[in-house]
């Protein structure tokens, strides 16, 4: 069953002078709906068949678990290095490098798609202008975004306002419905995010319609850690699926 938590809906005009940090009054009056789902709400093949990607050897490391003091052959040395330094120094952490190393292993760099650091997004909205910096976008078209990834950094809230940025810039070029992906980082721990917009919604943010952001796992449940072999494993499935279908929307 599927749980489902609604943003605060307080309002205040001033909230919209600054979207580089999202908060839970900006979501609200767009009426972003986060709701705890399943592994079918983000991707909907079976991930036991999924086309592994050559590079993906460089992260899976099947069966090790991620402690200190392994002996990790050359070619998934670097990962493991940058996973345990997500912890060992977490006021500087590798985020941004282990990221990278999990969109190469997926093959999110191809003919179709590709991905950008930082790339800078912008839109208007009742007179505001908003913008949004995530730390990764994944795009099938010189402009077009579907997928965004946040590296902590309030997380949640931050993710769902740079999904609805996604969205409107996606729309400007192409308009009609778009399914946008997002994923959170945060230390070793990781979760996946799919939302639909309307080309209604996208119209009309926020005036009658609301958006669902599906979360897998769910809050009921720990989130993926990529110092496990099995949760490595699914993570790099579920973007190798995610790729897939974005590259069915080219």
């Amino acid at each position: 069953m599927h749980g489902s938590s609604i943003i605060s809906s307080q309002h205040s005009e001033n909230v919209w002078s600054q979207t580089s940090t999202w908060t839970s009054i900006q979501l609200a009056t767009l009426k972003l709906i986060y709701c705890d789902g399943g592994l079918n709400d983000i991707v909907t093949a079976d991930l036991r068949s999924t086309n592994l990607p050559v590079d993906a050897e460089r992260v899976l490391l099947p069966g090790q678990n991620l402690v200190p003091g392994l002996a990790i052959e050359s070619i998934g040395r670097k990962f493991y290095n940058r996973t345990l330094q997500l912890l060992q120094f977490p006021d500087e952490p590798p985020v941004d490098s282990v990221a990278r190393d999990l969109l190469d292993a997926a093959d999110m760099e191809g003919n179709v798609v590709h991905f950008r650091p930082k790339p800078h997004m912008n839109d208007e909205w009742k007179g505001h202008n908003i913008a949004s910096v995530p730390d990764y976008g994944i795009y099938i078209a010189p402009y077009e975004s579907l997928m965004i990834i946040v590296e902590d950094k309030g997380a949640e809230h931050q993710l769902a306002g740079e999904m609805f940025v996604t969205a409107r810039s996606s729309a400007r070029y192409v308009l009609s419905d778009k399914n946008i992906y997002g994923m959170t980082l945060r230390g070793t721990s990781i979760r996946f995010y799919k939302a639909v917009f309307s080309m209604a919604y996208l119209q009309a943010p926020g005036t009658h319609q609301s958006v669902t952001i599906w979360r897998y796992p769910p809050q009921t449940q720990e989130p993926l850690d990529i110092r496990h072999p099995t949760d490595r494993d699914q993570v790099v499935r579920i973007l190798c699926r995610i790729r897939e279908q974005i590259e069915s929307m080219a």
